[in-house]
């Protein structure tokens, strides 16, 4: 009897195949000959992903592949991993929003560690893809506990976007062997649930392992961080000579943790953060007081600071302005959506009357009525533009969010509706 043959899988661009079907077999090969594979939102699935994976597995020519929005889930992400690792070339991974949980997450983590064969073959792991995005997906605190040791096997893996996930504070209990063993991958840990106890094991990592050129932006926006963040986050600044961007709005420090942050960063303490973005973390006027002092210490490179919706009153609004006054460093300032009033307005006159660096001061809707905003136009010199505006388009970051939410959930309705639609559609007749 002859041997049967093996079920070869079939390259994507197949007419009879409705996850790859948007290319025909031509476009797919050329396509193939490419540095870059970009097929975003195109919901080829986990079977689509497998015939894209196969076709790339052992491709010389692509190096960056952009896989996002394709509703790739768990069966896509392992097919992908499994390619991952038979291929040397491919340099940058782009699988952001797909629908991937921990199931896939550990599997895209494996294919970067050393493992061994049990055909007793040559292992075979990925030593070539140097960024890896799987933002926005369903990950949890295992993904992370594998990627951090994926980044300590894998020494070239120099960014993870593992933003816009649900990682809790558990998956960063590892972080430190990571950057003991590679300490040049700078991750994004943005829009997750780290809250204070995920910050203060980030903290201890950077403050034992970073240095300069990889951990140089901390981002933490919306984390659900209290006030022992700004502790914690203040003695890992405390005479730092390499993160110059923090990010730490939609968070809840509130006047105790931007009152604990903002005292590391005073002198005789010194640092070279150049942007620190503290907006919705209802500092209040104790911690705009705070911020104020800070501000008036002249920091060398500060030159961006954002302050708005964060509850503060006309005296922790005069005390920003009156911070301004000695500084000779910031040129942005955002104090939007606060209650300032008359003290404000005085001090900010005589700030725009006398500014040589200041570019822009962004006070609208704050508060300020139709006198205070004439004095403010009448003291402004052609060097500083103070945006007091305010229109009815204009919105918070929450109504951002919010708006951006409302987005999804509309394209998700169309792609509903349009399979109903396929479904409904009659057989053609023979």
């Amino acid at each position: 009897m002859p041997p049967k043959k093996k079920e070869k899988i079939p390259p994507p661009g197949n007419k009879k195949d409705e996850y790859t079907n948007f290319m025909s077999k031509m476009k797919w090969k050329a396509a193939m000959q490419k540095v870059a594979l970009e097929i975003a939102g195109r919901n080829i699935r986990g079977p689509g992903c497998l015939l894209v994976s196969n076709a790339f597995a052992k491709n010389k020519h692509i190096t960056t592949i952009d896989l996002s929005h394709n509703h790739l889930g768990d069966d896509g992400a392992v097919n992908l991993a499994q390619a991952l690792k038979m291929n040397e070339c491919i340099q940058s991974i782009n699988i952001a929003c797909n629908d991937i949980t921990d199931v896939g997450g550990i599997a895209l983590a494996s294919a970067f560690i050393p493992s061994a064969n049990p055909t007793g073959q040559p292992s075979q792991w990925n030593r070539s893809v140097y960024y890896l995005n799987i933002s926005g997906n369903k990950m949890r605190d295992d993904t992370l506990l594998a990627m951090s040791n994926a980044i300590a096997c894998h020494r070239d893996l120099s960014k993870v976007d593992i933003s816009y996930n649900q990682v809790g504070s558990q998956g960063t209990k590892v972080l430190m062997r990571a950057m003991s063993r590679n300490n040049l991958c700078s991750i994004n840990f943005a829009a997750n649930d780290l809250r204070d106890e995920g910050v203060e094991f980030i903290c201890e990592a950077w403050k034992r392992f970073g240095g300069k050129g990889a951990q140089t932006y901390l981002n933490l926006f919306r984390n659900n961080l209290g006030k022992s963040s700004g502790e914690y986050i203040g003695r890992l600044m405390e005479n730092n000579d390499y993160i110059s961007e923090i990010n730490l709005a939609m968070n809840t420090l509130g006047p105790k943790g931007i009152s604990s942050l903002t005292r590391s960063l005073l002198p005789p303490f010194q640092n070279v953060l150049k942007n620190i973005n503290l907006s919705d973390n209802y500092m209040e006027d104790e911690g705009a007081q705070c911020v104020g002092d800070y501000i008036a210490s002249d920091p060398p490179f500060l030159i961006k600071l954002n302050v708005n919706n964060n509850r503060i009153t006309d005296r922790g609004g005069a005390r920003l302005m009156r911070g301004l006054r000695t500084n000779t460093h910031l040129q942005f300032v955002m104090a939007a959506y606060n209650e300032f009033g008359k003290e404000t307005c005085n001090q900010l006159v005589e700030v725009v009357s006398t500014a040589k660096v200041l570019k822009l001061i962004d006070v609208k809707k704050s508060n300020l009525d139709e006198d205070h905003c004439r004095k403010i136009a009448e003291a402004t010199t052609g060097e500083t533009r103070v945006d007091y505006g305010s229109t009815e388009d204009e919105y918070t970051m929450r109504d951002h969010m919010m708006r951006l939410g409302d987005l999804q959930l509309a394209i998700e309705a169309e792609e509903e509706k349009a399979k109903m639609k396929k479904k409904k559609k009659p057989k053609a007749k023979a």
